[in-house]
């Protein structure tokens, strides 16, 4: 936060105001009805008496506003104050009361040492002053201004139909900064005016049912009157509320506060948006939702056939968030690597700096950050030596018939670790992922389980008969070291359970963002039918009601009400971008669990085809793909994160987020600005696939995400990516979009969005291989994980040049070896991944392999690996280097979860977790060993 006048003078000089008033430092008057009043220091000097709205506070000037009540309250002894017309004349048009034991003026007793005197002006009040003065003494007498109420419900200030930056912006900063009278108001009235400068004084002094924008419970000048400022100068986005929100402000992200300070602007003052004009709009009542949901419902399952067409309707589970590549410079071990600052993401792994947390867990890939789709759509070929991943039909592993989540304490001193408590996994669950919080720790089950991609996955049928679960245990007992042969077991504090399958979670602060979907079933009702029970389907779907289509949760195995059929939201079908075939047989539900609490803040529900979500600080997004080919477009459904997960509104753009990789990286939000990187199928054999970024931004006035600029575009027509090129790598890192595109050779794009009204290619560099995964070290450094020939593949590229970007170094795990091939989980997993800031110059890094290869002495290897790696002068792009340190063995390797690797630092400690075995070194053990 601004703390001091001189950086508002600063802010105000680079704006060119600093000349257009003085600042003063002087305290924030709070609008209050109770005055506390004091002696002045020589009390035969005017003012006489001091008006402060706290007991002892600074001088603040008094207004009194017809139709209104104040209570003034003495604070020293002496010379009794009270109010009437004149020296010791009582006013008979208001009403007064005191307990004073001073001298009576009509009946009123004078205040003096604690007492206090009550004072009603009429709304017909019709004079313009009250006079206040001191019993004993006529000398001491002043007045006091009364003024008529006024309805303050818009910035215009100064009543001429606008509400302008250097005129209603400056009058709101000086009046919070405590200036009043012609220092509030010179020269900041506009030329067209309908106010004079008392009437502008009157009405500021009013405002305070608006000007607390940031909802803390206070107007301030370097919050409140910097933000209206601002926003008047159109500022949106991190710039709009960088360093201008309160600590303790209720109201802090860029939207909410640019929605709430569009709410009053002129002409929409008093209004709320209307939600009429929204692609998405609420249920109306049970009887709307019924209806709706068993119509998309009959429509998916009441065809009359003999096989089942599949409809396409995926969900990736992950965002693509920007994330700080100094996530972890603050502290002295790292956590899970996500990509957005302050919002955590579940992982099988937990590490809070003390302990490792260790979740049993059985899918042939956690859920990172994939985007599930159809065999047909995937048209990238598995490069020699891949392992699938992608699979028509589920494969089962065993599970034992005890399964148990390990709790390791560790030693970053001895780089050791000790398993000092367990939790037994009950009704042989599937532990999907984990948080820590202070002294507790947060599981997330399902009765689900996640080896299944393709079809099978996106059959709504797969979303019935499921439950996801949210456990919250006491972790504050648990042990830094083994004392007895009886591992510790925390107590289970709280347990929810919802009907639904899991599809993803995010954390942030202590409430838990739960994905989930549902497809209910109706009793009676024949999935296909044959042709004599489609009359009994009918019957089934006039019987049913809101409450059995809904899902069910219960807290502590008793069933709650956590979600109303008003909570949901459906394409509205007199909206211009509607498609006629709205509406999906499956409810994807997002829960705001609050875990500190241990309550549900907030639940709603979203009844159409879900392809996507992205987490950003401020918002969740779904993703909804519609057409193929040429005609594909991808609405986005944005909602806050935040307990209330009001929706605020809805874009579209062409073709969808399909492809390779981690494909949650191609969309972003920043300094308001949605950007979304798509392709499309174009059904041409020499150019199959175009590549489109589209801008958008949140409109103030409506509920929609207005296009601000898309690339190609007319001006800048060349595509990205060569003919047939798929897009792999894709990374936001501020006013930088880093693409890599492949199919014999790999283009890194780096494309310049300081202007997002107009994107621009800045350069391209050619060179083999591809890269997944992108991770920037700085503004002039990126860092690619991919594959070259079968192999994983690390490239240090220098992007401060961007029209001409290079490579700086690069390494090529299992290059040499004999029919050697590699492969890493973080190529498709940011989890996987980790890194650390060491200093201002050097970075740590760790990438899991999986490498196979043939040796002499040892024949086949086939093993699972940590590779550890280090950045020197990375404050010195030009001069900067990339080392391999060595690596870490993890042993043998699994057929099926070599996705369950991760690492973490601590000091000189490197934790490396394969499956659910930890090993342990130093950076200085590791730096012996061989790569």
């Amino acid at each position: 936060m601004f703390n001091s006048i001189y950086v508002c003078k600063n802010f105000l000089k680079k704006l060119g105001l600093i000349g257009l008033f003085s600042l003063v430092s002087l305290p924030t008057l709070a609008e209050d009805s109770t005055f506390y009043v004091r002696l002045n220091e020589n009390p035969f000097a005017s003012p006489f008496y001091i008006f402060s709205d706290e007991a002892g506070g600074d001088a603040v000037s008094v207004s009194l506003v017809k139709g209104s009540t104040y209570t003034f309250i003495r604070t020293d002894s002496g010379h009794p104050f009270n109010i009437g017309d004149a020296w010791k004349q009582a006013n008979p048009d208001v009403v007064m009361t005191s307990n004073g034991t001073g001298g009576e003026v009509g009946g009123v007793a004078s205040i003096s040492g604690n007492e206090q005197l009550t004072l009603t002006i009429p709304e017909n009040f019709n004079s313009s002053t009250l006079s206040y003065y001191c019993y004993a003494h006529s000398t001491m007498l002043a007045p006091l201004s009364v003024v008529e109420s006024v309805t303050v419900d818009s910035w215009d200030f100064d009543g001429n139909g606008q509400a302008d930056a250097l005129t209603d912006g400056l009058l709101l900063l000086r009046y919070a900064f405590g200036l009043r009278d012609e220092s509030l108001t010179d020269g900041v009235i506009a030329t067209d005016a309908s106010l004079t400068a008392s009437e502008v004084a009157n009405v500021m002094s009013q405002s305070a049912g608006i000007t607390d924008i940031d909802a803390d419970g206070n107007l301030d000048a370097l919050t409140d009157g910097l933000l209206l400022l601002r926003y008047l100068f159109d500022m949106t986005g991190d710039s709009l509320i960088d360093a201008a929100v309160s600590e303790a402000a209720s109201r802090i992200s860029s939207l909410e506060i640019a929605q709430y300070m569009a709410s009053y602007m002129p002409g929409l003052a008093g209004q709320s948006l209307n939600q009429s004009t929204a692609l998405l709009v609420p249920m109306a009542s049970g009887e709307e939702f019924t209806t709706l949901f068993t119509q998309s419902y009959n429509g998916r399952y009441g065809a009359v056939a003999e096989t089942e067409d599949t409809a396409v309707d995926a969900m990736p589970a992950g965002d693509a968030v920007e994330a700080s590549a100094d996530a972890s410079a603050s502290e002295s071990f790292t956590t899970t690597y996500t990509l957005e600052e302050g919002v955590d993401e579940h992982d099988f792994v937990k590490y809070d700096g003390s302990h490792l947390f260790i979740a049993p867990s059985y899918s042939l890939y956690d859920d990172c950050c994939f985007i599930f789709e159809p065999m047909v759509m995937v048209d990238d070929a598995i490069e020699e030596g891949e392992e699938p991943v992608v699979a028509d039909e589920p494969m089962y592993p065993i599970i034992p018939e005890i399964r148990t989540l390990k709790i390791l304490a560790t030693d970053s001193t001895a780089a050791s670790t000790q398993q000092v408590a367990q939790i037994v996994i009950e009704d042989n669950k599937t532990i999907e992922g984990l948080y820590t919080t202070e002294n507790q720790l947060v599981s997330i089950d399902t009765s689900g389980w996640w080896g299944m991609y393709g079809d099978v996955f996106m059959d709504p049928y797969t979303w019935r008969n499921q439950t996801v679960g949210l456990d919250v245990y006491d972790i504050s007992e648990i042990p830094d070291n083994s004392v007895t042969d009886d591992l510790h077991q925390p107590d289970l504090l709280w347990e929810f359970e919802l009907e639904g399958g899991f599809v993803t979670s995010r954390k942030k602060g202590d409430i838990v963002y739960l994905i989930a979907r549902h497809t209910p079933s109706i009793p009676g009702y024949y999935d296909y039918p044959a042709v004599d029970q489609v009359e009994n389907n009918q019957s089934a779907l006039e019987e049913v009601t809101s409450e059995d289509l809904l899902p069910k949760a219960y807290i502590n195995n008793e069933p709650v009400d956590f979600l109303n059929s008003t909570d949901c939201l459906m394409i509205n079908e007199d909206h211009d971008a509607s498609t006629t075939g709205y509406g999906y047989p499956t409810m994807t539900l997002l829960v705001a669990v609050n875990v500190a609490e241990q309550a549900i803040e907030n639940s709603v529900c979203y009844l159409e085809s879900t392809n996507g979500v992205y987490v950003s600080q401020e918002s969740i997004y779904f993703i909804q793909q519609e057409g193929w080919g040429d005609n594909s477009k991808s609405f986005i459904h944005k909602f806050d994160l935040d307990a209330d997960l009001a929706y605020t509104g809805s874009g579209e753009v062409q073709g969808h987020l399909t492809g390779r990789g981690q494909l949650d990286f191609r969309i972003n939000e920043h300094n308001g600005y949605v950007r979304v990187v798509t392709s499309e199928w174009t059904g041409n054999n020499e150019d199959a696939q175009d590549h489109r970024l589209t801008v958008l931004q949140q409109s103030t006035d409506s509920y929609n995400l207005e296009q601000v600029s898309v690339l190609p575009n007319s001006a800048s027509p060349d595509e990205i990516g060569k003919p047939n090129e798929a897009l792999y790598g894709v990374r936001f890192f501020g006013n930088k979009l880093y693409l890599v595109t492949f199919e014999t050779i790999d283009p890194l794009y780096v494309i310049d969005l300081t202007n997002h009204q107009n994107p621009e290619v800045a350069g391209v560099l050619e060179v083999p291989g591809f890269s997944d995964f992108l991770h920037p070290v700085n503004e002039n450094l990126l860092l690619g994980l991919g594959q070259i020939e079968g192999k994983v593949k690390l490239e240090l590229f220098n992007v401060s040049p961007a029209n001409e970007p290079y490579s700086v170094e690069e390494i090529i795990i299992g290059d040499g070896l004999d029919g050697g091939w590699s492969h890493s989980p973080a190529q498709f997993n940011r989890n996987a991944f980790q890194y650390q800031q060491v200093d201002q110059s050097t970075d740590r890094f760790s990438v899991p392999v999986s490498i196979s290869y043939s040796t002499a002495d040892q024949g086949y290897v086939n093993e699972n690996q940590l590779h550890l790696f280090r950045i020197d002068n990375k404050d010195q792009a030009d001069s900067a280097t990339l080392d391999n340190v060595g690596f870490m063995s993890g042993q043998s390797r699994g057929w099926w979860n070599n996705d369950r690797q991760r690492s973490f630092f601590h000091g000189e400690s490197i934790f490396y977790v394969n499956g659910e075995t930890v090993f342990s070194s130093t950076w200085d053990e590791v730096a012996t060993s061989t790569p």
